[in-house]
């Protein structure tokens, strides 16, 4: 009929097998969106909602940590209302999770001369080695 035909998705199996196998490697803290797209780059036609509910289930432990990634905005958004005004510099590293932060932090402090609101540094920068 017209060459229309509904999408056919893969067995619901073979999708599992693959997310248990990107969880075991670095897919571990990527999003469901991160995993769907791995899945069609790998010939695996997947509804998208059974990716995000298969990750769900196979990995809560991350899905609580790609959550709390989320609530960095959150938690500096409200530290700028308890204490009446934004810190004139914020020191982070340069992961995704701290854009909106940046980006808040940058829009807060737009008038003032320093233009150093924002310092980027590596995550293990606070971290003291240890050397034996």
């Amino acid at each position: 009929m017209h060459g229309l035909k509904r999408k056919e998705y893969a067995d619901v199996g073979e999708v599992i097998d693959f997310i248990i196998h990107q969880l075991e490697g670095p897919g571990r803290l990527h999003g469901y969106r991160w995993m769907y797209n791995k899945c069609l780059k790998n010939g695996i036609r997947a509804n998208k909602e059974d990716v995000r509910l298969i990750l769900a289930a196979l990995d809560p432990d991350a899905s609580a940590i790609r959550c709390s990634r989320r609530l960095n905005r959150g938690y500096f958004i409200q530290a700028v209302e308890e204490f009446g005004g934004c810190p004139r510099i914020v020191r982070t590293d340069a992961g995704t999770e701290n854009v909106v932060v940046r980006d808040i932090q940058t829009y807060l402090r737009r008038s003032d001369v320093d233009s150093r609101a924002v310092r980027f540094g590596y995550g293990s920068a606070g971290r003291r080695d240890e050397v034996t």
